[in-house]
């Protein structure tokens, strides 16, 4: 149901690279069903299989992105991998802190997940873009 995505995708998203585009896609994809879980009181077991998901996603986005811009020799890699970094250590403490004693998830890491994301994608991805779209 669309109207009750936590993040509904919109065109102004895309990087124009369409590996990096899918893989920002299903990012959001992973981060609505964890959300949907979370909202429907989905088993502790269940939430921690989606973040699971979520984290190995994120890790292999990650390597595929910095590999490309790499290749594409970004002069601002380095900034992009420790803003990488420092989202998967901030996220690493937002479940060791915010889990729920019920085995849900708490909205502040929703809220994380969500405005991070956003917020990368329209701003430090969007810098890397003229980048990749030169021809390879």
């Amino acid at each position: 149901m669309a109207g009750s995505q936590f993040i509904v995708w919109k065109d102004e998203y895309e990087v124009g690279h369409a590996e990096l585009d899918a893989h920002h896609r299903r990012l959001i994809e992973i981060i609505n069903s964890l959300y949907e879980a979370a909202m429907a009181g989905a088993s502790a077991d269940q939430v921690d299989e989606t973040v699971r998901q979520m984290d190995g996603y994120a890790a292999m986005h990650f390597r595929a992105e910095e590999a490309a811009l790499h290749a594409a020799r970004y002069p601002g890699l380095d900034g992009h991998r420790r803003a990488h970094e420092a989202y998967t250590r901030r996220l690493d403490d937002l479940k060791r802190s915010f889990f729920l004693p019920s085995g849900g998830l708490s909205q502040e890491i929703l809220q994380f997940l969500k405005e991070w994301w956003l917020t990368h994608i329209l701003r430090s991805d969007k810098e890397y873009a003229p980048f990749l779209s030169m021809p390879e």
